[in-house]
């Protein structure tokens, strides 16, 4: 039985059943290897032939590992999920289903398709069973909800962008909200499109297998964006998900391609030192198994970090088109409509109800986290004994904590389009005076340089000079400064001066 991922999965588990000849192409997770041949403790597919009677299938029937809903297995269940995981309902058509679980009938498929997505639909309960008795079995109901979601986010923004060649593929509000999606050196906005469509071609979570598609040649390009080293793997015997070749250069040669001992072919590799059949390696054995242990080392940190790349830019792309349906759904923005025009939709937004507690936790964890400064980067930045670097790393983190304790509530005020309440208002003062505190430390201390007489007399000619005094005029009233106004002479309507005597 081929193994799959927990996330795929959303929960189920997928145990083979004892006499069953199950038969379904699940895709390969990033971490697993097709090698060729039969795999050992699995079986060669046999087509059994299947007796076509006219009668539906039960909704169930059998018990433990006999049970089946609908003819459906457990094995085979686990495998609807999983697919349902990769590639979402599409148009629901079933054609993803189809080819991968070739011991279902297409309308097998259909009316289990139907009832799974009757049951997903349902309020949730703390029920082990669904409302017609269909055990649960562990089901991540949420999970596969926000996974549905995502990919009809992901098809409905690949249609529209080959639609709309010429046109940005975010609006500028989404991307000054996330700065990310403006590219980086290399990667730009055509590669979003290009990977947005590879999620809908090789299955949401399998990244590896977009890094390894020749057609996108994403390889050579993360390689640029995180200057990276091109890494060469002359190693055979490889498969084709761990040995995907690195990027960009003739030489480079998928590794689970062997090369050919007589130099033909277009992606043969020459031996250099220390390679396998180099004069250098049959000297010293030693020497090339030590070779051939680094460079794979790098190779494969190579290909980590490629997938990483590709992972962390599908969840930045998650985050523009949900922010996008959020402008949609609450009516912040409506496509191709003139909010002048329809008055009324005011007043409707300000109607809207706040989103319930799954929706806002899901919000919530799409927020960057937060990452307080630890006591030992503290005392490692406080090199030079200067109290105010720990006084700023303090103030960052209470900061961290005011905005990590209130972030629910922030969300919800901004979600809805509301004014803060009183108590996320009283809660977020601290961060005025972290303001007040950080803005006084970081602000250089200004001294005027001295002028005038005191400055070419010293010190001690500023010590004794002292401003002279006019009675009548200003004088100090022992408290501070004391200003009057001076009359002129001649009784006219003149300007009056006002003198500033400091006290001593």
């Amino acid at each position: 039985m081929v193994s799959v991922e927990d996330d795929d999965l959303a929960g189920l588990e997928d145990v083979s059943s004892d006499n069953e000849d199950d038969n379904y192409e699940a895709e390969l997770s990033d971490g697993e290897a097709a090698a060729p041949g039969p795999q050992p403790g699995k079986r060669p597919y046999r087509k059994r032939a299947r007796v076509e009677s006219g009668e539906p299938h039960p909704l169930m029937e059998g018990e433990g590992r006999s049970f089946r809903v609908l003819g459906f297995n457990q094995n085979q269940r686990a495998a609807f999920v999983q697919i349902l995981m990769r590639f979402g309902v599409g148009d629901y058509d079933w054609k993803e289903f189809v080819p991968r679980l070739k011991q279902k009938t297409y309308e097998e498929i259909r009316n289990y398709g139907v009832l799974f997505l009757t049951h997903i639909s349902e309020d949730l309960t703390d029920s082990p069973n669904f409302s017609d008795g269909v055990p649960k079995e562990g089901l991540r109901i949420q999970d596969v909800l926000v996974r549905i979601a995502t990919l009809m986010l992901i098809r409905d923004k690949v249609k529209w962008a080959a639609e709309n060649t010429r046109v940005p593929l975010f609006t500028e509000d989404i991307v000054f909200r996330y700065p990310g999606l403006k590219g980086g050196r290399f990667w730009k906005e055509e590669h979003d499109r290009m990977l947005l469509r590879a999620v809908l071609k090789h299955g949401y979570g399998r990244w590896q297998a977009i890094v390894d598609d020749k057609e996108l040649r994403f390889q050579e390009l993360i390689c640029q964006e995180l200057n990276l080293p091109v890494i060469n793997l002359p190693i055979q015997g490889q498969s084709s998900s761990q040995g995907q070749n690195g990027p960009s250069t003739s030489n480079a040669e998928p590794s689970g391609t062997p090369s050919t001992g007589n130099g033909s072919g277009s992606n043969s590799v020459a031996p250099v030192d220390g390679a396998p059949g180099s004069s250098e390696a049959a000297a010293n054995p030693g020497q090339q198994v030590y070779h051939d242990s680094a460079v794979l080392y790098h190779y494969r940190d190579m290909q980590r970090r490629q997938v990483e790349f590709i992972k962390k830019r599908v969840l930045l792309l998650e985050k523009g088109l949900n922010a996008e349906y959020q402008k949609v759904y609450f009516g912040e923005a409506r496509p191709n409509e003139v909010g002048a025009e329809e008055p009324e939709n005011e007043q409707k937004f300000t109607e809207e109800p706040a989103p319930g507690p799954a929706e806002m936790e899901t919000l919530v964890a799409e927020l960057p986290q937060i990452e307080p400064i630890a006591p030992e980067e503290i005392r490692a930045a406080s090199c030079d004994d200067d109290p105010d670097r720990g006084e700023l790393a303090r103030l960052y983190n209470s900061m961290c904590r005011v905005v990590e304790e209130n972030a629910q509530e922030s969300v919800q005020a901004a979600v809805i389009n509301a004014p803060p309440s009183h108590k996320l208002r009283k809660n977020l003062l601290p961060l005025e005076h972290v303001f007040e505190d950080v803005n006084r430390i970081l602000t250089p201390t200004k001294r005027d340089p001295p002028t005038g007489p005191s400055a070419a007399g010293g010190p001690a000619d500023a010590a004794t000079t002292e401003p002279p005094t006019a009675a009548g005029v200003g004088e100090s009233d022992g408290h501070g400064v004391k200003e009057e106004e001076g009359a002129a002479p001649n009784g006219t309507s003149e300007k009056s001066e006002r003198v500033i005597v400091l006290d001593d």
